[in-house]
């Protein structure tokens, strides 16, 4: 008996030698997935482009960069610049955070693009922060330097994917992040054409490599109407009256690096107003006073208050010099007072 049992032993250690070293092997090619970029895919993108893995700012169509993070939030995420979650338009705001996570087609049944469009500025209005929000259908292409512009399109076919899409202008082209996946490079204006579905990843869960890249053009295609959203808040603490602004100052967080730009109008709750005076005592403050290299003063401007640059004794060093437009016909007394490289 003890005999028999040897060999039984035996059998089942030979038996089971091939199990092990197949584990082995599995366990090791997944865990060489899990690294901090993508596998080569088998997939090319065709309307966008992924950050190259190698550190050299290019931007290529397939095998791109990976950063486990992205796992973990979705378009709308990325465009407002909360990348904590996955999140919908309207659960800052509306509804209940997470109320849709279980029903998402139900969701986008319930809401048409230009429904969604509105959820963001209420989301955006709530949460605080992002300054004055407006909404469009057509792509304001100048933005002041403090403003951020975001799209949305929603898939129209009826079919089960009736899908919300985001994407956002940064420096010099538009970019968009597909939930759970890489921020991709759009290579065209979002009005060009059609988007598509496309995704770029790192799925730890499977070792085929063609997964590493995803196309969905059959059930998934962007055809609605675009809809835009800017927001960003202002530097400039300002007034509005007769239907023209003045600037009164800057908000206490707002930053200088040298110069300030003044640009020649500014939106109100999405309502393009004239910059038309700089206040009483505007740039006098002591963070002021020492930081600020220079100023472009609008061509509509026609008062300088007094005060108004008072102390800002680095006004004029290192920096454009400044230029008083011709229309500017009122300056009050010390508004340059102690500015002595002007």
């Amino acid at each position: 008996m003890k005999k028999k049992s040897f060999k039984n032993t035996r059998l089942l250690v030979l038996l089971s030698l091939p199990v092990l070293l197949l584990a082995a092997a599995f366990f090791a090619m997944a865990n060489s997935s899990v690294t901090t970029q993508a596998q080569a895919s088998s997939y090319t993108l065709q309307d966008s482009w992924v950050m190259d893995v190698l550190p050299n700012g290019n931007w290529v169509d397939s095998g791109g960069d990976w950063d486990s993070s992205w796992e973990f939030y979705n378009c709308y995420s990325f465009a407002i610049g909360k990348t904590d979650s996955y999140y919908n338009p309207g659960e800052h705001s509306v509804y209940v955070l997470g109320e849709y996570n279980d029903k998402f087609w139900k969701y986008m049944d319930d809401h048409t693009i230009s429904q969604i469009a509105y959820l963001v500025k209420e989301d955006l209005d709530k949460l605080g922060g992002y300054g004055d929000v407006y909404v469009t259908t057509y792509d304001p292409d100048i933005i002041e330097p403090y403003q951020t512009k975001i799209c949305v399109r929603k898939t129209t076919v009826n079919n089960e994917h009736r899908e919300f899409h985001f994407m956002k202008y940064i420096s010099d082209a538009w970019y968009h992040k597909p939930g759970g996946t890489a921020i991709l490079k759009y290579k065209y204006h979002p009005e060009y054409k059609n988007w598509i579905s496309e995704r770029s990843y790192n799925n730890p869960n499977t070792l085929d490599p063609a997964y590493y890249g995803e196309h969905l053009t059959a059930d998934r295609i962007y055809d609605s109407q675009i809809y835009y959203i800017v927001y960003g808040e202002s530097p400039f603490t300002t007034t509005l009256s007769g239907g023209s602004i003045t600037i009164t100052g800057l908000k206490s967080a707002a930053v200088i690096n040298g110069g300030v730009e003044i640009r020649p109008t500014m939106k109100i709750s999405g309502t393009d107003y004239p910059v038309t005076a700089i206040g009483n005592g505007a740039f006098s403050s002591p963070k002021t006073a020492t930081d600020l290299t220079g100023i472009i003063i609008p061509v509509d401007v026609t008062s300088i208050g007094a005060s108004a640059f008072a102390g800002c004794t680095q006004l004029g060093v290192g920096w454009k010099p400044l230029v008083i437009p011709g229309t500017v016909t009122t300056i009050g007394l010390g508004a340059f007072a102690g500015c002595n490289n002007l």
